[in-house]
């Protein structure tokens, strides 16, 4: 993608490469992350100019720092991403990728557009699990660099208890007797979590695990 500093008019006035804020939201039910949206939009209509391997003429113009084969890049300018490729209730902007390039459709700039709204999660986990009353399910949270996680639990009966504690056995958040739950925290680096699912009642449980994953934060069952 040709990262231009201005688009030359016919009439010879300059017109601003960055557009006005779309102004996207982020739907109430994300599923957009970099593992399934992200990485193959920037891959299909940036990175053959927005490449941090790439270097001087290689870069067909594009501005230094502004990388996008990582989310680490896109996360660094993805202000600049909204103002110039992205659609939404205010504005759907379309100065990149250059006339020249492949170019998304008006749907995927406003899927763009909604998932730099939601900070750009990279990967959404979901489970459907069954517990046996008295059953435990554990979980491990690791956080390599500074990030966060969304925790979202759904089940059909209240005696559902949850608990995220850190390697010190601390709990950062728990909830008892809940059918719904939406918990979010921020995690330092080099942090552990452990998630702790219990069924507390005297019937099976029919539980849905939902976690949205931001930075590096990673999640496994234990």
């Amino acid at each position: 993608m040709k990262y231009l500093l201005f688009l030359v008019a016919l009439a010879g006035c300059e017109e601003p490469l960055f557009g006005p804020p779309t102004e996207s939201t982020c739907p109430t039910e994300q599923t957009l992350t970099y593992a399934n949206f992200g990485k193959k939009f920037m891959e299909d209509y940036c990175v053959e100019c927005h490449d941090s391997k790439k270097m001087g003429a290689e870069r067909q113009g594009a501005t230094s720092f502004h990388d996008f084969d990582t989310l680490f890049g896109i996360e660094a300018v993805h202000e600049h991403i909204d103002l110039t490729t992205a659609s939404g209730p205010a504005a759907t902007n379309t100065s990149m990728p250059p006339e020249d390039e492949p170019a998304p459709s008006e749907a995927e700039r406003k899927q763009l557009g909604e998932w730099i709204a939601c900070d750009m999660p990279r990967d959404m986990l979901t489970e459907a699990r069954t517990l046996t009353p008295g059953q435990q399910l554990t979980g491990t949270i690791t956080s390599p660099a500074k990030g966060k996680a969304l925790l979202r639990l759904r089940s059909a009966v209240p005696e559902l208890d949850w608990r995220i504690e850190d390697a010190s056995a601390v709990a950062v958040g728990e909830g008892q007797s809940q059918t719904a739950v939406d918990y979010a925290f921020s995690a330092p680096a080099r942090a552990t979590y452990r998630l702790i699912l219990t069924n507390s009642g005297t019937a099976d449980i029919s539980l849905d695990v939902e976690l949205i994953l931001f930075g590096t934060v990673a999640f496994a069952w234990n």
